[in-house]
């Protein structure tokens, strides 16, 4: 058959399009996806792989403990609509779970794949800024700091991102970019890794989101003083040095971050992107206090929190924020039994992590703890897909490394 004939190939071809995910347009990339899964599926298939059951339950618990609360929940459009934005976080455990226990061969090429996702984020911000810089014929310093409003209005058809998420892509590039450097490449790959660091850096600069700029310090920060030798961590305090340096000489971000140490109500301070999320997490655990064991459900927890805002704040009741931390939508959803769960299942991933040495899942999964703090960033496709297929991914490579 010609799959048996290929398979190899195409399984190879498979990956390296999820990797370069972020090229695609967002109308196309639910079709690369679904040719992922179909080749993954026969390869399965005629491999005879077995089902990890105990891998599935522990990487899909989210969702499975989601669909749970729809016994109890009104609004089951809603919830449905929730289930297929998350969706990423049932179709790559289920798969994964009978890759988990087989050595692929494209896992002896896992530098390479990064090395593709690290020049997708870095070409999509280089071919955004250049249409921005060259299309409007805007001036050079007002590209910079317009860029994170304009790459989420359509520069392109069916590829605008909200900055956050952009801003989550580039820490992942970077982490990636880490990861490969301190892993004894050539030098001639060591200098384009380091080149294209330094744009990542810029955009990063640029798009200056505070929650991703933390979570990636602190990860880097532990990964670097841990793991590598002292030439690499001089190399790293210097890069980090040199970075922040540049957040605080611009006023513009200086003012992100300070606003930080004076966090209000937003009835009683400004409207910033702080007081904002000091507010709705207020609301938040109000609300949680109601129905604290099981929640309102996947369908009515969000509809629950937007009339929460109705006396509070007429900007985030007609803006309809949602909760701004996914640990908080995790217990209105499915309330403090469904968290602890969650939390378990994340904790048997970190120690496995720890027990196996795998400093990759290792500092990818806390980047996205970490910044689970700020952002629902499992309930948007921009966030879920890539959190769901790294996790699920970096658990069996390691894992293959072990056994070969």
């Amino acid at each position: 058959m010609i799959f048996q004939k290929y398979k190899e190939s195409l399984l190879k071809l498979a990956f390296f399009l999820m990797f370069i995910l972020l090229l695609f347009p967002s109308n196309i990339k639910p079709l690369v996806i679904g040719f992922f899964a179909v080749i993954v599926i026969n390869f399965i298939y005629f491999e005879r792989l077995k089902f990890d059951v105990k891998y599935f339950i522990i990487n899909g618990a989210i969702y499975l403990l989601l669909i749970l609360s729809l016994i109890y929940t009104d609004d089951i459009a809603y919830s449905f609509k929730k289930f297929e934005s998350m969706a990423s976080l049932l179709i790559f455990p289920f798969l994964f779970s009978f890759l988990s226990r087989f050595p692929l061969k494209i896992y002896k090429n896992i530098d390479r794949f990064l090395f593709y996702f690290i020049l997708s984020v870095a070409l999509l911000n280089i071919t955004f800024f250049l249409m921005i810089w060259l299309g409007e014929e805007a001036a050079f310093k007002n590209v910079i700091k317009h860029y994170v409003f304009l790459i989420d209005n359509n520069i392109l058809n069916n590829y605008n991102i909200h900055p956050i998420y952009m801003s989550i892509d580039v820490c992942l590039a970077i982490i990636f970019c880490m990861y490969l450097i301190t892993n004894k490449t050539s030098a001639k790959f060591t200098s384009l890794l380091i080149l294209i660091l330094g744009v990542l850096f810029f955009f990063l600069f640029i798009l200056s989101k505070k929650g991703p700029i933390i979570s990636l310090a602190l990860v880097t920060v532990v990964y670097f003083f841990i793991k590598t030798e002292m030439k690499y961590k001089i190399f790293f305090l210097l890069s980090m040095v040199v970075f922040f340096f540049v957040i605080f000489s611009s006023q513009t971000s200086k003012d992100h971050f300070y606003e930080i140490l004076n966090v209000k109500d937003i009835r009683k301070g400004e409207i910033t992107s702080s007081n904002i999320r000091y507010t709705i997490y207020k609301c938040s655990f109000d609300l949680f206090k109601k129905e604290p064991l099981l929640g309102y459900g996947v369908g009515d927890a969000n509809n629950e929190l937007i009339k929460s805002y109705k006396d509070i704040s007429s900007k985030l009741f007609y803006d309809r924020y949602n909760s701004h931390n996914q640990y908080l939508s995790f217990l209105l959803r499915i309330g403090l039994i469904g968290l602890i769960l969650i939390l378990a299942s994340f904790f048997f991933l970190f120690s496995k992590g720890i027990k196996n040495s795998n400093y990759l899942f290792l500092m990818v999964f806390s980047f996205y703890l970490l910044e689970m703090f700020t952002e629902n960033i499992l309930e948007r496709q921009d966030g879920v897909i890539f959190y769901s297929f790294f996790v699920s991914l970096l658990q069996v490579y390691n894992k293959s490394k072990i056994e070969t």
